[in-house]
């Protein structure tokens, strides 16, 4: 990680209460100017999947691709569990642009690392 403040955010599933709380605090951090890396897993792979941010809706809210391209023009790091998408059968390609696979100990080096990690 940089020199300056991290942090790490898990995103476990893709239910919008919580897919979108994980985006908001990621493009909230990185318009701070901190290094923020997201980690996807399980159902929460759904939005870094090709079209599938599109699918999560959350009424009131701006659409999750929005953020999603927020999320990545303030240069949030978005990876993905290795394996659950081996479990879930996703492939890097199904990936969206920018999207990177790590295995499990990669994401825990980045959280032990990070100044604040969280969980949604």
């Amino acid at each position: 990680m940089a020199d300056k403040q991290s942090m790490v955010i898990v995103a476990g599933s893709d239910e919008p209460e919580n897919i979108y709380k994980a985006f908001i605090m990621a493009t909230v951090g990185g318009g701070m100017d901190k290094e923020v890396i997201m980690f996807f897993t399980m159902s929460g792979l759904n939005a870094v999947k090709k079209g599938g941010a599109e699918k999560i809706n959350m009424a009131g809210a701006p659409p999750l691709t929005e953020l999603l391209s927020q999320a990545k023009e303030l240069g949030v790091h978005l990876t993905a569990c290795s394996l659950a998408m081996k479990v879930l059968g996703v492939a890097e390609e199904d990936l969206v642009e920018g999207a990177t696979p790590v295995g499990a100990a990669a994401a825990l080096d980045h959280a032990f690392k990070a100044d604040l990690v969280l969980t949604f």
